[in-house]
């Protein structure tokens, strides 16, 4: 003979056989009161899970585009390197040409008055002088350039970083796995409240009625 048992501290629903029955395995033999709240219990579960699935996607959605316009950001911070590098061309270009316009005006000074009026060195020099502004400009702006590039990298690197960081924080927060686990528990303890046929056979004494807790004594003996 087979003794079939519940849990501990629930109660008998309802019957399903009596005695003389024949059942085959897996057969519903008895229902527990705690079956109704089990499923309360399950439904509320299903409920907060599917809330925190939506809410995971939309947090994920919307992480994902934070990230996604933060690297276009350092994209674009570093596209001033074009600036540069056509900025550094410019500060070559100028450098030769107050080489140049040095060159001919120390060319200009050393000869005599003779052969070069005090006018023409007069203009030579203004030339020189241009050249030289030009030239330090050029050497202002390409360091403006770089020194804007670099903290408009740092700061679009670290709002990268920042975006990558949030999206970790907030989809950790939200209890997707922890529920699942909750509900599979609940899922389980449901199904337990219904007692079934261990094996195909006869029950042969049915110990508790509807109402009766159950306990360490069995709800029922069944010959298999």
């Amino acid at each position: 003979a087979v003794s079939v048992g519940g849990a501990l501290g629930d109660r008998v629903e309802r019957l399903e056989v009596k005695e003389g029955s024949v059942v085959k395995k897996g057969q519903a033999l008895a229902c527990l009161q705690s079956r109704s709240s089990r499923r309360l219990e399950m439904e509320s579960i299903e409920s907060q899970l599917k809330e925190a699935e939506a809410r995971y996607a939309a947090e994920s959605k919307l992480a994902d585009a934070r990230i996604t316009t933060a690297r276009l950001a350092v994209k674009q911070a570093k596209m001033v390197d074009l600036d540069i590098k056509a900025q550094q061309k410019k500060v070559d270009f100028l450098k030769a040409s107050l080489k140049l316009a040095e060159k001919d005006l120390g060319r200009i000074q050393g000869l005599s008055r003779d052969l070069v009026s005090d006018q023409q060195r007069e203009r030579q020099s203004l030339v020189a002088q241009q050249a030289q502004s030009e030239f330090q400009a050029a050497e202002a702006m390409l360091e403006k350039l770089s020194t804007t590039r670099q903290l408009s990298v740092d700061a679009a690197e670290a709002e990268l970083a920042a975006a990558e960081a949030t999206k970790q924080q907030v989809l950790t927060a939200i209890p997707v796995e922890s529920l699942k686990k909750r509900l599979e528990l609940a899922k389980t303890q449901w199904e337990q409240a219904v007692i079934e046929a261990p094996c195909a056979g006869t029950v042969l004494k049915v110990f508790v009625r509807p109402g009766e807790a159950t306990g360490s004594a069995p709800i029922l003996q069944m010959a298999n």
